[in-house]
């Protein structure tokens, strides 16, 4: 009993957080422990799987399968570690509010530790659900999922237990996105593996069963597709020796001339008889939006997105200075109430502005390059379609002018998007 005592001193501190020392809900460090206990027992877990995945030789498929959803329960996934970052964040400033000469309060942050070393290791447990298709292993991760959702449901139901005010705690704004992201983690795993386990390769990938296939970016994980970590080989082969024509492999079906054409001339004839029915002639512009309308929005977003980042990087950087020149010269009353902090205490903090300006970056930089990506291949495909296309009442003299006249309509109407919110930030 006596070392339980003192673990027990250790992981909630000398005064056992802000609860009563009791198995009720009002005792967070209690809370916190289950949630350990439930975090540290998934990492081990994990371990287990990555060494079962490293050790046993099992030949790679060529391409992944994707379940419905797949770039939705991925980029939520990578919102959740962002969250678990902040909450992390939260943790480490809470313990720092309390008296120096009091012992630390690891459950404030402990927890979050290993729960970002569990969302690392969904990402490998889906990459090989989806590559080996193991339903069992998609069901384990349903598990976790509902498990974590308990605790965060625990947690709030903590912070009411305390009578804090809870819209002043970041911890509660933590927890209930956490509980929100789980919620739609759990619903869209149990969706695919009820509605859509299908025990053959569907047909749209047929093409990238082929050993000379290299093109993989439309069938393999969102990161990958995003980083370009799929390319790797070309840069590394590149290294070794020169590269030629073949070994850039065979292209994808959907990337082929012949598709495109038959997809652009559908859509032509579609607009013709719209046309003709209202006696007027037809409207390249609309056959454009017809065939890449989607392309072109989706492409507008990452754009807009990538912009939007690039605000943070100012808008952070007067917090930051104003926090060095505090700790430089501390002001009168600087002293802080000992407890949960603030979402406003958490983003006045000049290490939290450092990280939130570095993730920032990131997205920006990735957002940024994909837009550039979607551009050229939707511009390369709408110039294939025109110059096969031999019937058109009209003739383009000079097809690249399409091919550039695509990412340029974007970048203008970006540029408006992105002056305005200057206009905006300077009033």
């Amino acid at each position: 009993m006596g070392s339980f005592g003192d673990l027990h001193v250790w992981f909630c501190g000398l005064n056992k957080s802000s609860g009563e020392d009791d198995l009720t809900l009002g005792n967070t460090c209690r809370v916190d422990a289950l949630d350990l206990i439930l975090q540290f027992v998934s990492t081990i877990v994990l371990c287990v799987i990555l060494l079962i995945g490293v050790c046993l030789k099992v030949p790679q498929p060529l391409c992944i399968t994707k379940f419905p959803a797949h770039t939705c329960r991925w980029l939520l996934l990578v919102g959740l570690l962002i969250l678990l970052l902040g909450s992390l964040a939260e943790g480490i400033i809470t313990d720092s509010t309390f008296d120096n000469n009091e012992s630390t309060k690891p459950h404030l942050y402990l927890t979050q530790c290993f729960a970002i070393l569990v969302t690392l290791g969904t990402y490998y447990c889906l990459q090989l659900a989806e590559m080996y298709r193991l339903k069992s292993l998609l069901m384990g991760i349903s598990v976790y999922w509902i498990c974590s959702l308990s605790m965060q449901t625990l947690r709030l139901l903590s912070l009411q237990e305390m009578d804090a005010p809870l819209s002043d705690t970041a911890r509660f704004y933590f927890a209930t996105a956490m509980i929100v992201i789980y919620g739609v983690l759990l619903l869209l795993n149990c969706f695919v593996i009820q509605k859509y386990w299908q025990q053959r390769v569907p047909e749209e990938y047929e093409d990238h069963l082929d050993v000379d296939m290299y093109y993989k970016s439309d069938h393999v994980n969102t990161l990958s597709t995003l980083t370009y970590w799929w390319l790797n080989w070309l840069p590394i082969l590149g290294y070794k020796r020169v590269v030629t024509i073949d070994d850039l492999g065979i292209l994808p079906k959907g990337h082929r001339t012949k598709r495109i054409h038959k997809l652009f001339k559908q859509a032509y004839e579609q607009e013709k008889m719209r046309a003709s029915k209202r006696s007027r002639p037809p409207s390249l512009w609309r056959v454009y939006f017809t065939v890449h309308g989607t392309g072109m929005v989706e492409s507008l977003v990452m754009k807009i997105m990538a912009d939007l980042f690039g605000f943070v990087g100012p808008l952070a950087l007067g917090p930051i200075i104003v926090y060095v020149t505090n700790i430089v010269d501390p002001p009168i009353n600087g002293n802080t109430t000992p407890g949960f902090i603030s979402m406003e205490m958490l983003f006045t903090n000049g290490f939290v502005l450092v990280g939130v300006m570095f993730i920032a970056t990131v997205l920006q930089s990735i957002c940024t390059q994909t837009y550039e990506y979607w551009v050229n291949i939707e511009g390369v495909h709408i110039r294939s379609a025109i110059q096969v296309v031999k019937d058109f009442p009209f003739a383009l003299s000079d097809n690249f002018m399409v091919y550039t006249l695509y990412p340029a309509f974007r970048r203008f109407s970006v540029k408006r998007f992105v002056f305005a919110g200057k206009r905006v930030c300077e009033v």
